[in-house]
């Protein structure tokens, strides 16, 4: 009867030790899906405007730039899971690059008939020089290989540090630099050419 006792109780104990783990575990998850939401809420304000500056830079259109960045959120938030969070940054921007080849891919090519000619009576001077200036530069950043480019667009249009865009690129800051320095050299060979 002993024995019996000991048994009963033991199990009462068990039972109640495994409901304390499966409660334990669910609220563990509640915990942690609010961090996540924390985490990428925090993420989104971080950045989104650098995130928009790149998809602006590259498509160079304002409606199509917010719905890029867009895009990258809502796939960044459906595969949280692959970010291995040691560099997210570099992760959004992976994103950001997929979904912008991914949108040229679906775009049909303009016809000539179709693009409108500039008119020149709404513009000054200075106004077309600059035009002609930001198209130069255009051509010659295109010349350049799409992750190259990148780091120009950001050590250059966007200003960030060495040590940014190794942390944006996933790249080690003496490679950034190197890069860096090719890209410059490649672009006044251009700029000669022309």
């Amino acid at each position: 009867m002993h024995f019996q006792s000991i048994f009963s109780r033991l199990r009462t104990d068990t039972e109640h030790f495994l409901c304390n783990i499966l409660l334990a575990h669910a609220l563990y998850e509640i915990v942690d899906q609010m961090l996540s939401r924390r985490k990428f809420t925090k993420l989104f304000h971080e950045h989104a405007d650098a995130l928009y500056r790149f998809a602006y830079f590259r498509v160079s259109d304002e409606e199509q730039a917010q719905d890029i960045v867009s895009m990258v959120f809502v796939k960044a938030w459906e595969k949280r899971d692959t970010c291995d969070g040691k560099n997210p940054t570099a992760w959004l921007y992976t994103i950001a690059r997929n979904t912008i080849i991914d949108g040229y891919r679906k775009v049909e090519p303009k016809r000539l008939d179709d693009i409108e000619e500039p008119t020149e009576h709404d513009t000054t001077a200075e106004e077309l020089d600059a035009e002609t200036e930001k198209r130069l530069l255009v051509r010659a950043l295109n010349t350049l290989q799409d992750d190259v480019r990148e780091i120009v667009h950001w050590r250059y249009i966007e200003r960030l540090s060495v040590r940014d865009v190794a942390e944006r690129s996933g790249l080690s800051e003496a490679n950034v630099r190197v890069i860096q320095h090719r890209a410059l050299k490649q672009l006044r060979k251009w700029y000669e050419k022309r």
